[in-house]
C-alpha cells in the first residue's frame, strides 16, 4: 500500500531480505531496525508485529527515524481476522498521519481499496505463492490449485490471476510449449485488468510478449513494471531480455545497450542471479 504513496518510495522485499542477511543479531529489536535501515540507506523503517488469539488479534506497527534512531510514532490495532485488511489500511492511514505526508485523493483511494475482500482468498494465493517460490517438483500444480482455489472465492483478485500467469511463463521456459505462453500472457492481461497498478503481472508479460516477438508491447510492459517496482531485479531482468531478443532478431543493435544497462541494474540488486550474469557475457 505504502508503493501507492508518490511522494515515498518504498524498498522492495528482496533487498530489505538480502540487507537483513548481512546482519548477525536477527532479534528483531529497535536496534537491529536502525542497522538495517542504516545498511538500507532508508529514513524510516515500519516494523512491529502482533498477537493473534482464535479470530482475535492485535496489531502494532512502530514507525522509527532511522537517522535519529527515535520513535516517529506507533500504532495499536485490535480487530478480527475477519478485518486484516481494514486493520492493515488503519495501519497506512496512522503512517500517513504521522510522518505528515501530502497524498492525493486517487493513491487514498488506491490504498483503501482491498486487494481482495475474502481473507480465505488472500489465504490460498499466499500458499500458491510460498509454493511458487520454493520451485519443488510438486509445487507448481499445487500452486496453481491454490490460485484457481482464490479466484473461485474473488473471481477478481489480480494477484491471484497474476499468480498463473507467472507459473505459465515458467512452464514456457521449462517446456517452450506456446500453448503454456498464449494462457500465460491471457492471465497476466486479466490481472491488469483487475488491478493496472501492480508490477508482478507486468513484469511477467514482458517475457511473455517478448517470447511471442511482440517487442513493443514486451518494451512498454517492462518500462512499467520498473516505473512502479524500480529495484524489484526481476523487472530490469525481463525487460534486459526483451531489449536482447529484439536486438539479436530484428537487428536493432543499439538494443544491446540497453539490455546490458539493465543486466547492471539486475546484478546490483540482486548479485547472485546467474541468467543475468550470462546474458550480459552473451551480449559482449
Amino acid at each position: 500500500d505504502l508503493k501507492k504513496i508518490s511522494s515515498l518510495s518504498v524498498v522492495s522485499r528482496e533487498k530489505v531480505l538480502q540487507a537483513q542477511k548481512a546482519l548477525t543479531d536477527k532479534k528483531i529489536s529497535q536496534e537491529f531496525v536502525i542497522d538495517l535501515g542504516r545498511k538500507l540507506g532508508v529514513r524510516w523503517i515500519v516494523w512491529g508485529g502482533f498477537q493473534k488469539l482464535a479470530r482475535a488479534i492485535r496489531m502494532t506497527a512502530h514507525f522509527t527515524d532511522v537517522a535519529t534512531g527515535n520513535l516517529a510514532g506507533s500504532a495499536k490495532i485490535d480487530g478480527t481476522m475477519d478485518d486484516i485488511f481494514r486493520l492493515q489500511d488503519e495501519i497506512v492511514t496512522r503512517l500517513i498521519g504521522t510522518l505528515e505526508l501530502e497524498v492525493s485523493d486517487s493513491a487514498r483511494r488506491k490504498i483503501e481499496r482491498p486487494e481482495t475482500v475474502e481473507v480465505e482468498a488472500y489465504e490460498y494465493y499466499v500458499r500458491g505463492r510460498q509454493l511458487v517460490l520454493q520451485m519443488g517438483k510438486e509445487d507448481l500444480p499445487k500452486a496453481i490449485e491454490y490460485f484457481k482455489k482464490a479466484l473461485d472465492l474473488d473471481p477478481g483478485y489480480a494477484l491471484a490471476y497474476s499468480g498463473l500467469g507467472s507459473i505459465y511463463m515458467m512452464q514456457y521456459i521449462a517446456h517452450t510449449r506456446h500453448e503454456d505462453l498464449e494462457k500465460g500472457i491471457s492471465y497476466l492481461q486479466t490481472a491488469i485488468k483487475h488491478d493496472p497498478d501492480i508490477a508482478d503481472p507486468y513484469l511477467w508479460l514482458t517475457y511473455g510478449y517478448a517470447r511471442d516477438k511482440r517487442f513493443e508491447e514486451a518494451i512498454r510492459s517492462g518500462e512499467r513494471a520498473v516505473q512502479l517496482e524500480p529495484d524489484n531485479f526481476l523487472s530490469h531482468y525481463f525487460l534486459g531480455v526483451a531489449f536482447m531478443l529484439q536486438a539479436a532478431i530484428e537487428y536493432k543493435i543499439e538494443d544491446y545497450k540497453r539490455a546490458i544497462r539493465h543486466f547492471n541494474i539486475n546484478c546490483q540488486l540482486q548479485p547472485n542471479q546467474e541468467a543475468a550474469h550470462m546474458n550480459a557475457a552473451w551480449i559482449y
